[in-house]
Parts: structure tokens; C-alpha cells; sequence
């Protein structure tokens, strides 16, 4: 951070001053004009109200911030001179306040009450603003509302700013500044009214139109200035000037020549006194000469983007250069036709250029023209959107820039519709040459005027630097702390290192061409960053500079902007039309606080990680708004159910997700949304390849299609993961969220631990032609989805989604509606598709080897396993009805296989095909627990073969089977030891008792009696066509002992009808020397 030690002059009576003010005071959102500037010894700070409901009860009191820092014209006094106390505990304690002082944005001062925190510094010092930050956590700790007051004794109190009267406002995200606070002042001091300033004369008399004279003169120039006091005991001061009277309209002024001179004008009265100051900026002038000129407003008076100007100039020798168009790329007037850019330049004063983004101003002069002045006039109202920091750039053909000139902290007339005045060129840019010793200070001379060779001069702190291609010096070694106006470097091969001392002040920096600058240490210039070109690269994580400051890093022209380390930054980021790129290495974060306005694409390289908190920024304006081709981008905010869209307009940003990138939502709905809110930033998220991961939240997927058709979400060989929640929203009649699954080599994925929740809506799958999604994240929910598109959806999750809730859109549930391509059942537990109720259209197909619970209606066609890893299978249903085609493979003793849970209804229209060879004795191919309705129409059975329904089963049979396998061909499961009906006895057993198998049932068992010499009769009812398995009689009087076949039974053919026989096997007496005697049937499985 820039180090201003106080003035000497500043080591007596407490005074006030103010200052021309550049800063928002964010506290009203309204611009400050003015900022009162006071010295003391110590400043006491009290929060009053960190809760937002001020005076609720009871009161919330704890009180938190990361970092405290005083400022003087822009820049931040040196906190090393400042001793913290106070604040409710002991200032070094791992909370104390001291904390506030250390630099750290890591750590933080914690209070359980609104306890004071002094600061106090060796002697009395002159500030103007203040700054805090928020801390790592509880952003409503952070405080609203406090009173600010100065001592020189550290016991009688002075109110210096009092923002107890409403609730201030306070940062979004964590470790970030609030944004500049100006000290307020008051009564009973002097009071400078109007402005002090230059002369200002009235040039039209309608308007009015008015033209002060300029604070940017030639050296030598005389200028002027003007003030009214009132409330004053002495006569005012002038510094320089001496004592001046207390009004006066155009008092001379001769600024010193080459640089900055500060006029202070200081009135006292008993309780104080009051000062402000303007700055002057004298120059030798210099001529410039292209076609086009680029103008970039860097900071405004109220630091925000609503940008005005009612008009801007060119001219040579005072003459007035014609501009040919004007263009505002990227800019928007918010639709105004009035205020478009054009008016920028229209030769009407009463007009002016309304800009909402705070986008370049490009003016083309239809040819080369040269010219040494420029002039503004300021709009007709809201003094805070002049601009006050500038910059001007120029260019032969509109594609390749150089900077021209920088304006830090320009005067502008507080008058509205008045013009600047001329301002000439500077000529005082500095060229970098580094032949001398490779040192960047105030005093070697290493450098040459800007256009020239000779002769060497010493570089000069608030004017430009320029760094070229022509220099071989690229190592830069800063010796002592600079501050350029504005550093631009622009080398098109090669790397400049600088190193050593940090760069200061209030200037910006401008990096163009291929080439390479590296930032190897910390830096605390306040400006803007603009990467058109090359790549910036950042060593230190506090090489960008001040962390409070609120200007802008543009990338254009596809700059890059890396780094290996871990940084926050709550800069806007801001990326141009023609692009740019985010590089972060491997093991890095980088923390992006506060907007990003995407007019071109961002491109993501590095496997390191962007992190974006409270990103809301201006109108995404590209056809790809990010592009994330390695690493990780991170949307860390969460704006669920707040109303309010991050990115505007809805549905206009685009990310594409390519194969080594990864998309991270670590937040609940980081781009909008809510269950009943169906407008979200997003228009579609392409994952192409990488991965789409939804952090532990709850994120809602937009709502609709694109232009093109496809869904918000688009998956092409990508994933989604995560343990996170995501949501279809609510959707209409003629909208629902829409997922899209595109063609690629490899199949999409819809994967991860957290929840595809059909709640509060439906959802629409598009899978494309030659699309494979396979889907094994848990679908919940009451709602259900369709499916059209011919390709592939895979289900392998046993899900728990009902399908039958009914949106308010709609008069019947969706169910599981499959309208086009394939669904696969690919689960090995529970159902795919929940208790969904299922429908396959006509054209559709269901294939798979898992199960669906619910009741399934298939239209299309049916044929159970897949075409590449299972040609054979068993599809499990609910109760079934079959309409359309059911296709099954055979071969050899293998075949697919439908097991209906239910009952199975074959409707009037379904058809069968088999497909192989059959050679098995017999094949079930649809079996069912329930009843069985209708036949399949115009089935030829292959040759040898019938087609048998059966109690359980329809199964197809060799006309040349044994009489077992005849028997068994209507049971789900025919072979001999299986038992389908759960009753304890196996196929063969059934089939020799003649028993039905499909149903359990006891009453066909054999029967034992004794008669009365005491014999045992074992008597059974055979299957006449079981002969041929020559059941055997076996007995034993011991059941761990042998079993003995028993020969003598008597067999009664077609008794007791025909087909059946008695057998009776009468085991003696004698046989059962104890009594006991056990008998059983046991057959051989062929």
C-alpha cells in the first residue's frame, strides 16, 4: 500500500478539509461531490447496528472485520504508523483489534458488543475516507450503521461521521472491502460553498451551457480559481497564495510546470477549520496523429458503471477536428435511442451519451488526423457519473492500440452541462530504455521521452510509462516505490519481470501485444488492469495491487491473465468482445469477489481453480459467454429463490465445459432460481466432455430450450456429478425444464451421490440421434419426465420418483414417457423408474436386463438385454400391457426372458418375433404372477416348436420335448427343481403328482395310513406320463440312517381317471421292529 506520512504542517490545531471526491459512498448509494478532510491524533470507530432490521429486539451486538484502512486523496496512509486498541479485548489476542491493522484479510477482530475500537497514530494526521472489510464468516456481523469521531488527547471527542441514521450498506461476500467511505464533517465549521474550482462562464444562454476554465494547462499558463466562504471568523488562506477574502470570482493562479500543484483553500472560525483543494496539472503539450481514438473511463465519481458525457472533442490549434462515426462496443444505453452514442459527439451540448456498462467510446475520424487538445462537457444531471480517471488510446486502423494519455482524479465542474475546457496533450510520457542500470526509480535515467531516443531522462512519479518491444532490458528491478499515471507494456515476443519495490499510487496498468509480463512481487497501485494482449502473470498473491480497490481487470483481444498462487481479488472483471483468458496453474485459487461482465468469452486454462462469489455483473453480449477447457470455474454464490438473476437478461449465459474442464456449482442455484421462479441466467450450460458437478446444495435447471432447440442443459460425452440436489423448476404449459443429450464418442453421464429430484416439476430429455446418457444418480420425487429424441437413456439406479404427481398445467400425470429412441433398464436393485408408471410410444423402445415396478404400457417395441454386453436378459415388470412388438433372442439354451410382477395384457395389435435357433427343449419368454389376457396375433412358431400359455408363463416349446418339459413350459421358472409357487415342492415332484405348479398347494401329496395288521400304506396319485422317470418308493426307520428302495407297489392304471395312476406301496409291519418307519417319493432329474 502507498505510505504518506503525515505533513509537519499538519502537527497542530485539528482542521477540516475537503477534497474533489472520486468515491461512491455506498452508505446511500448516492455520489459524494465532496469529502472533508480532518486531522487528529486518534480515531475512534463505534458500530451501532450490524443486524439489517435496525432496533429489533433484542438486539443483535456481535460485531466482526477483517481490516480497517484510512486513505488521503485516493491513496491509503501507511497503517504500520497506527496503534489499535480497544474493541472489548485485549488488541493481540487471537480476535483482538489489532487485527483490523495487520494487512491480513485472514483473520479478524470479534466482538460480542458494540464496543469503540481506537486507532491512533504518532501524531496527528490528515485523512478524508475510510474502508473496512468483511470477515471469514456471518457477513451479518459485519456493521450497518456507526459513528466515526477524532481526539488529539485521546479523551475529548470529536463527531467527525455519523452513519447512524440509517442502515449503510455492507459487502455481499466474504474478506471484501464495502467501498470508500468520505468523512462527512459538518456544522459548526466553515463552510466553501459552491464550487471551488475554476471560473466557470456561461456560454448559452439556453441550457444553460457553461465552460470553466481547464485544471490540465501548458506549463507557464495562467489559470484561476474561485470560492465562497461563509461562517468564517478569519480571513481564508490560499496555499500557495496566502491570505486571501472571502469571496472571490477569478483569482489568477500560475500552476508550477511539469507536474501537480494542490490549491488549498483553509477558513477557520473558533471551532475548526475547514479546507478544500484543487488540483492543477501543468504540461509541455505534445501533437498526436492517428485515425482512431479510444476513450475508457477507469473510475467515475461515484465508482460505479453508469457513465454520462454530454460531449467529446478533438482539436489541433484550437480548431475543432470533424469525427466521422462514434461506436460503443459493448455498451448499453439501456435502449434510449437519445442518449445513444452518438450524442457523445453530435456538436449539441445539450445532449449526451448514457452508458449502463461503463463500456470504451471508439471515434474514428475518417482518415489520420493530428491533434493536441481534447475537451468533455458534462451531462445534464448526476454529477456522479463523470468520469474522473481516464484513458486515451489511439490507432491506425482500429485493431492495433497505444496508450495516449491517463487523467487520475480529474476536477471535474460540479456544473451541469459544462464544458472542461481544452486539455491539452501531455508529451510527458516516458519511454523505457534501461540502458543505463535496468532500475526503475525517480532517478536513474533509464528512460526517454515517449517517440524518442534521446535524450535520457529520469522517469517521473503520476505521468506514463511506457514499456516497448525496442528494449533488450527486461528485467526490471524497482528500487524504490513508483507510481505511474498509468504503466503500459506492450511487447509483442519476450518477457518483462518486474521486481523489488511495489507499484503505487493511482494509475492503471495496460499489457498488449504476445509477449509476457510477469508481476514476481506485492503491489498497491489503486487502477484498473487491462490485459489486450500476451499474458499477465502474477507471482505474488498481492501483485494486482490494492485488495480494496473496486476498479476493473479487462481482458481483450484474447489476453491472458495467470497465475501460479492463490489470490482474492475483488476487482470487476470484466472481458471485451474479442475475449480473454483466466490461466490458473496447478494447486492454485483464485477468488473472483464481486461482478463479471462477460462481453466476449472467458476461456478457463490451468487445472487450478476459479472461484466466482457475488459475480453479478452487466449483460452477457457473447454467443459463448465461458468456456472452461482445464480446471475448475466455481460459482459460489448462492442467489436461490432471491428473485433476481445474476446475469441479465435471463437465459442469455452460456458455458461450455470442455473435456479437461469442470464446472462447479459449490453453491445453492449460483445462476437464480426457485421452485416457482422459472427465470434463470442461464440460456445453456454444454458440457462437452468435462464435468458438470453440483456441489452439497440445492440447485434448480432452467427452464426451456434455446433458439436451437436444445435444452438449457446440454450434455455431449460430458457429466454431471456431485452430491447435490438439482431440480427441474416448476415450468408451464408450453415450457419445463429441458435437458438435451448430444452425439459424441463417449456416452453423457448423469452420475454422483446427491439427488435428480422430479420436484416441484417435470422434466424434458432430449436425447439426440446417436446420444447415450446413462443416468445412475437417485431420480426422486413426485413428478415425472419425457423423453423424446431417438437416442439412448440407460437408467441404473434404483429410484424412488412417483411420476404421478400432476403440475397445475396439466389434467393427468407424465408418468415415465417414453415418446422416442430407447430406454434401458440397466438397475440390479429396486426399480429404474421408481412406482412411475411407464409408457413406451409407438416407434420407442424398452431394452435392459433390470426392472420397472410400476405399471408398464408398451406401444413401441419390447426385447429384453442390449446389442453389446447383454444379448440375453430378463426385463422385470410391473403389470404389463403389451400393443406393441415384443422381440426375443434364442440361442442354443440361452434366451431373453420378460417376468411380469402382475398381470399381463396382450393387446390386440402385439406381435412377437423371435430371432435364432432354438435347439432347447423348451424356452419361457414371458412369464407373470397375475392373469393372463389375450394372444399374440399371427405368431408363426419357429419349426419343431409351439407357442404354449400357460397358468404362468407363456413359453415356447419343441414338439419333440419330453412330457416334463411340456408340462413345465407355462411356469415363470420351468426347471425341474425350481418351485415358482413357493409351496415347498420342486417342478419334477409337481409333475409326477400331477399338481398344478403355478399354485401352491399341499392336497396332491401322498397320503400314509396304517392298516390293521399294523402295515404302512404309502399311497400317491401319478402323472401317467411320468412313468419314464421311474419314480422310486424309498424307506427308513431312521431318518439320519439309509434309505431303502422299496419294489413292491401296485399300480391302478386311469384310476381314478384316465392318465392317471395309483400307486400303493403297503410296507409290513415287520419292516418296523420299533414302530417307526418313514417312507418317501423320490425322482430322478433327467
Amino acid at each position: 500500500m502507498t505510505k504518506l506520512l503525515p505533513d509537519p504542517d499538519q502537527l497542530a490545531a485539528p482542521r477540516v478539509r475537503i477534497l474533489p471526491a472520486i468515491l461512491t459512498l455506498l452508505a446511500t448509494g448516492s455520489a459524494v461531490t465532496q469529502a472533508v478532510e480532518v486531522t487528529f491524533q486518534h480515531y475512534r470507530f463505534t458500530p451501532t447496528v450490524t443486524q439489517s432490521d435496525a432496533g429489533v429486539t433484542p438486539a443483535a451486538t456481535q460485531t466482526q472485520m477483517s481490516e480497517f484502512i484510512f486513505y488521503r486523496r485516493g491513496e491509503v496512509i501507511d497503517q504500520s504508523l497506527i496503534t489499535v486498541t480497544g474493541g472489548g479485548s485485549e488488541p493481540d489476542s487471537g480476535e483482538g483489534s489489532a487485527k483490523l491493522n495487520d494487512g491480513n484479510l485472514q483473520t479478524k477482530w470479534f466482538s460480542g458488543a458494540f464496543n469503540p475500537v481506537t486507532f491512533s497514530f504518532a501524531a496527528p494526521t490528515t485523512v478524508d475516507s475510510y474502508n473496512f472489510a468483511s470477515a471469514n464468516d456471518s457477513l451479518d456481523r459485519t456493521p450497518r450503521r456507526w459513528l466515526l469521531e477524532g481526539s488529539n488527547d485521546n479523551a475529548n471527542w470529536v463527531l467527525i461521521d455519523n452513519r447512524n441514521g440509517g442502515d449503510n450498506a455492507r459487502p455481499a461476500t466474504l474478506f471484501t472491502y464495502r467501498g470508500i467511505v468520505s468523512i462527512g464533517g459538518g456544522s459548526p465549521l466553515p463552510v466553501i460553498a459552491g464550487s471551488f474550482g475554476t471560473p466557470v462562464t456561461q456560454i448559452n444562454a439556453s441550457g444553460p451551457i457553461f465552460e470553466a476554465l481547464p485544471s490540465i494547462v501548458k506549463n507557464g499558463s495562467a489559470s484561476a480559481l474561485k470560492w465562497s466562504v461563509t461562517g468564517n471568523t478569519n480571513d481564508p488562506t490560499l496555499t500557495p497564495g496566502g491570505s486571501v477574502t472571502a469571496d472571490n470570482t477569478n483569482f489568477p493562479v500560475t500552476p508550477a510546470s511539469d507536474g501537480d500543484t494542490y490549491y488549498t483553500l483553509e477558513a477557520s472560525n473558533a471551532s475548526g477549520s475547514t479546507s478544500r483543494s484543487h488540483k492543477f496539472r501543468a504540461v509541455p503539450g505534445a501533437t498526436a496523429t492517428g485515425r482512431y481514438v479510444r476513450f475508457t473511463g477507469i473510475a467515475l465519481r461515484g465508482n460505479g458503471l453508469l457513465t454520462q458525457i454530454g460531449e467529446l472533442e478533438f482539436f489541433n490549434a484550437g480548431v475543432k477536428i470533424p469525427v466521422q462515426s462514434v461506436t460503443n462496443p459493448g455498451g448499453d444505453n439501456g435502449g434510449n435511442a437519445a442518449e445513444a452514442v452518438g450524442s457523445i459527439n453530435d456538436g449539441n451540448y445539450e445532449t449526451k451519451w448514457l452508458n449502463h456498462n461503463n463500456r470504451p467510446v471508439i471515434f474514428d475520424f475518417g482518415s489520420a488526423q493530428s491533434f493536441d487538445a481534447y475537451q468533455l462537457t458534462t451531462g445534464n444531471d448526476a454529477s456522479d457519473r463523470d468520469p474522473v480517471r481516464w484513458m486515451l488510446e489511439i490507432s491506425d486502423d482500429g485493431t492495433t492500440w497505444k496508450t495516449l494519455e491517463a487523467a487520475n482524479n480529474y476536477p471535474m465542474p460540479d456544473e451541469r452541462r459544462a464544458l472542461t475546457g481544452k486539455l491539452p496533450l501531455s508529451g510527458t510520457a516516458a519511454r523505457w530504455s534501461g540502458t543505463t542500470s535496468g532500475e526503475w526509480n525517480t532517478t536513474s535515467t533509464d528512460w526517454t521521452l515517449a517517440g524518442t531516443t534521446t535524450p535520457a531522462i529520469a522517469f517521473r512519479n503520476n505521468e506514463p510509462a511506457f514499456f516497448d518491444e525496442a528494449s533488450s532490458i527486461r528485467e526490471v528491478n524497482i528500487t524504490t516505490p513508483v507510481a505511474p499515471s498509468i504503466l503500459d507494456v506492450a511487447n509483442s515476443t519476450g518477457t518483462y519481470s518486474f521486481s523489488g519495490s511495489p507499484i503505487t499510487g493511482l494509475g492503471s496498468i495496460v499489457k498488449r501485444g504476445a509477449g509476457e509480463l510477469i508481476l514476481q512481487t506485492p503491489n498497491s497501485f489503486n487502477g484498473g488492469v487491462y490485459v489486450f494482449g500476451g499474458k499477465l502473470t502474477l507471482n505474488d498473491s498481492l501483485a494486482l495491487g490494492a485488495q480494496d480497490s473496486m476498479q476493473r481487470i479487462e481482458l481483450g483481444s484474447g489476453g491472458t491473465l495467470a497465475t501460479p498462487v492463490t489470490q482474492r481479488n475483488q476487482r470487476r472483471l470484466v472481458v471485451r468482445e474479442d475475449g480473454g483468458t483466466v490461466e490458473i496453474q496447478d494447486g492454485a485459487t483464485f477468488t473472483k469477489l464481486g461482478a463479471t461482465d462477460l462481453m466476449g468469452t472467458l476461456h478457463k486454462t490451468g487445472s487450478g481453480t476459479l472461484r466466482l462469489e457475488n459475480y453479478a455483473g452487466s449483460r452477457p453480449a457473447a454467443e459463448t459467454d465461458i468456456v472452461i477447457d482445464e480446471g475448475t470455474i466455481d460459482f459460489a454464490t448462492s442467489y436461490y429463490g432471491n428473485n433476481a438473476t445474476p446475469y441479465a437478461p435471463a437465459s442469455s449465459m452460456k458455458i461450455v465445459v470442455n473435456e479437461n474442464g469442470r464446472l462447479l456449482f459449490s453453491a445453492s442455484s449460483p445462476l437464480g432460481g426457485h421452485d416457482s421462479w422459472t427465470t434463470l441466467s442461464t440460456e445453456q450450460i454444454l458440457v462437452n466432455g468435462g464435468l458438470f458437478e453440483i456441489g452439497s446444495n440445492l440447485t434448480y435447471l432452467p427452464l426451456g430450450k434455446t433458439t436451437a432447440g436444445q435444452g438449457r442443459l446440454a450434455l455431449q460425452g460430458g457429466a454431471v456429478t456431485g452430491g447435490g440436489i438439482f431440480e427441474p423448476v416448476h415450468g408451464t404449459a408450453t415450457d419445463v425444464t429441458t435437458i438435451s443429450v448430444l452425439p459424441s464418442e463417449f456416452p453423457s453421464s448423469i452420475t454422483g451421490t446427491g439427488e435428480l429430484a422430479l420436484n416441484p416439476g417435470p422434466l424434458l430429455l432430449i436425447t439426440e440421434p446417436g446420444s447415450v446418457v446413462n443416468v445412475n444418480r437417485l431420480i426422486t420425487g413426485g413428478y415425472g419426465f419425457t423423453k423424446e429424441g431417438t437416442g439412448e437413456l440407460v437408467l441404473a439406479s434404483a429410484n424412488t420418483y412417483r411420476g404421478t404427481d400432476i403440475p397445475d398445467w396439466l389434467t393427468a400425470p407424465i408418468g415415465t414417457n417414453i415418446t422416442a429412441g430407447t430406454l434401458t433398464l440397466a438397475n440390479t436393485s429396486g426399480s429404474a423408474t421408481g412406482t412411475s408408471p411407464v409408457t413406451i410410444a409407438a416407434g420407442a423402445t424398452l431394452r435392459g436386463s433390470g426392472s420397472a415396478s410400476g405399471d408398464v404400457t408398451v406401444d413401441g417395441t419390447i426385447t429384453p438385454g442390449d446389442e453389446e454386453f447383454t444379448p440375453y436378459a430378463t426385463l422385470a415388470l410391473g403389470n404389463t400391457t403389451l400393443n406393441g412388438v415384443v422381440k426375443l433372442e434364442l440361442d442354443g439354451n440361452e434366451a431373453d426372458k420378460i417376468e411380469v410382477t402382475g398381470t399381463l395384457n396382450i393387446g390386440a395389435s402385439a406381435t412377437l418375433q423371435i430371432t435364432g435357433t432354438p435347439t432347447a427343449p423348451s424356452y419361457t419368454l414371458v412369464s407373470y404372477t397375475g392373469a393372463l389376457t389375450g394372444t399374440f396375433a399371427g405368431f408363426t412358431p419357429p419349426t419343431g416348436y409351439s407357442l404354449v400359455y400357460g397358468t404362468s408363463a407363456i413359453s415356447l416349446v419343441s414338439n419333440t420335448a419330453d412330457p416334463y418339459t411340456t408340462w413345465a413350459s407355462g411356469l415363470t421358472d420351468p426347471s425341474p427343481s425350481a418351485d415358482p409357487d413357493g409351496d415347498g415342492i420342486q417342478n419334477i415332484l409337481e409333475f409326477v403328482l400331477n399338481s398344478n405348479g403355478a399354485a401352491s398347494s399341499f392336497e396332491d401329496l401322498p397320503v400314509a395310513t396304517r392298516n390293521a395288521e399294523g402295515d404302512f400304506i404309502f399311497t400317491f396319485v401319478q402323472n401317467a406320463d411320468s412313468t419314464y422317470l421311474n419314480p422310486v418308493i424309498e424307506y427308513t426307520t431312521t431318518l439320519d440312517g439309509e434309505w431303502i428302495t422299496f419294489t413292491g407297489a401296485a399300480v391302478q392304471t386311469n384310476t381314478p381317471s384316465a392318465g392317471l395312476n395309483t400307486v400303493t406301496a403297503t410296507l409290513p409291519a415287520s419292516l418296523a421292529p420299533d414302530g417307526k418307519i418313514f417312507a418317501r417319493l423320490r425322482v430322478e432329474v433327467p
